[in-house]
């Protein structure tokens, strides 16, 4: 026992360094800019006073910033950052290689299979992942991986409550997630009457979450050319299947054949973990199979439900694991070459899809650039933004990282971080900041311009509008307008806008 719980602290420790390697970024990060941004403010209401953006119900998290708000009281963002990623890294490493023992790997392969999927999670389809930056969606997914190996151990009420917390802490992974998991234990007559007997402690568990989802409902509208402009220009990476290329996705299928192959035929821990985790991995393929239909027949309302969120992370770490059975297995019983040669082949397409060494070669870089350079020129505006402006002053900053955590300023609205609870609003401010007037904006994206592109042709007449209509009194832009300048950083200026 003191051996394997060795070799477990060991595997444990290869997948938080590998992390480390490729995610341990300088904090904040991607997705912290946003939510531990949103977080502070709800822990501390006067931080960025009176921001459009960050006076949102956030009702998809709800729970996360009920529950960390005391602590971003006390606590500066890049500490909540790296407390958070460090926690989370080592509760999925942990659960991952107790996963892994159920399906019959040492806790070693266990860890080097995950070290080489981490490099993959983003790139095939959805670009969701597990292992990144702190925020709710890994808190879900570790609640997502623990109810997994709950109900491969027929533990009937703890898979329950785990999967109603998924929902909770983040509803676009639970939604996603927590419905094949109630599946995978109706499917099964050892768990099935159990499953309908425990359903309210799965409601206990989702409460929460539910309020939150059914708060923002309403101001999260299905219009069909808002999420048209959300799939093909704000959220692509989320909302298209095939921004990663067909093959990616011939990839993800490719995977799910061979890994239910294996599990069909393939002595993988007991019965009860195989019928689990084929019935739970089939059915959460059918949202991303309905919301591929969905985007081909121009639906695109139907994907405000983010279906390609879950799946694609789900199928490419179970996959990763099945070809180190394989691999483990093969050495011992080389008369498994149909099943051996099928997992090769999907390996093989997904490589090509997305080489996981080019990808995880271009993290650690990306990870070693961060540490080591200094900050942009426009990073180096928003300081002086953040140092010698009114603490009221409204701005005008370019598409890309969110300035809020740098400037500490308002915003018209947060390109590419939509409020929920009133999305078309958040639409016509977004717009509002781009080229000469919306209705050109739009017809220019559907032409494939970025939106980098249109904010660089706002016009003197727009910005003056935007002054008027919404009390912008700064501009931050890399090309020269005939207004007055507050402030020049490199390429980039700091206008001052007129009251």
């Amino acid at each position: 026992m003191e051996s394997r719980s060795r070799s477990e602290i060991r595997a444990t420790a290869i997948i938080v360094v590998a992390a480390a390697l490729y995610f341990g970024t300088r904090a904040p990060f991607i997705n912290e800019y946003v939510y531990l941004v949103r977080l502070r403010h709800v822990a501390r209401p006067q931080y960025i006073q009176g921001d459009w953006s960050l006076n949102g119900s956030f009702g998809e998290n709800l729970v996360f910033n009920t529950l960390l708000a005391p602590l971003a009281n006390v606590l500066s963002i890049v500490a909540i950052a790296w407390l958070g990623r460090v926690i989370v890294w080592v509760t999925l490493a942990r659960l991952v290689v107790a996963f892994g023992r159920r399906i019959a790997l040492t806790p070693t392969t266990t860890a080097v299979a995950v070290c080489i999927w981490m490099p993959w999670q983003v790139k095939l389809v959805g670009a969701d992942w597990m292992f990144g930056s702190f925020e709710a969606k890994p808190i879900a997914y570790c609640c997502l991986l623990a109810g997994i190996i709950a109900a491969c151990d027929n533990r009937v009420p703890g898979a329950l409550l785990l999967a109603g917390a998924t929902i909770s802490l983040h509803p676009g992974v639970g939604v996603m997630a927590a419905p094949a998991l109630i599946v995978a234990l109706l499917a099964r007559r050892t768990t099935r009457a159990r499953t309908v007997r425990w359903i309210p402690i799965l409601l206990v568990g989702a409460g929460p979450g539910i309020f939150g989802i059914v708060r923002d409902f309403g101001g999260s509208s299905g219009n069909r050319a808002l999420w048209k402009l959300m799939a093909l220009h704000i959220y692509p990476f989320h909302l298209n299947p095939w921004h990663f290329g067909v093959l990616s996705a011939v990839a993800i299928a490719a995977m799910l054949v061979a890994t239910i192959s294996v599990l069909r035929k393939d002595p993988i821990g007991d019965h009860a973990t195989r019928a689990t985790l084929i019935v739970f991995t089939l059915a959460a393929a059918v949202p991303p199979l309905l919301g591929v239909v969905a985007f081909g027949m121009g639906h695109y309302e139907l994907l405000r439900f983010f279906p390609f969120r879950v799946f694609p992370v789900w199928c490419s770490l179970l996959f990763t694991l099945m070809c180190a059975h394989q691999l483990q297995q093969f050495r011992i019983d080389r008369s498994r070459s149909f099943r051996f040669v099928l997992v090769l082949g999907a390996a093989a397409a997904a490589v090509v899809a997305q080489n996981p060494v080019r990808s995880a070669a271009f993290l650690a870089r990306r990870n070693a650039v961060e540490w080591h350079d200094p900050r942009s020129d426009l990073q180096l505006s928003y300081d002086w933004i953040r140092n010698h402006t009114p603490p009221d002053a409204v701005l005008v900053a370019p598409p890309g990282l969110d300035p809020h955590y740098d400037t500490q300023r308002r915003q018209i609205a947060t390109f590419g971080v939509p409020r929920w609870d009133r999305v078309e609003v958040w639409e016509t401010r977004m717009l509002a900041q781009l080229g000469s007037d919306n209705r050109s904006v739009i017809e220019a994206l559907n032409r494939g311009r970025s939106t980098d592109d249109l904010y660089h042709e706002l016009t003197p007449e727009r910005l003056q509008s935007l002054s008027k209509r919404y009390g912008a009194t700064l501009f931050v832009a890399d090309r020269d307008y005939p207004l007055p300048i507050a402030h020049r950083q490199g390429l980039w200026i700091v206008y001052r806008l007129p009251g």
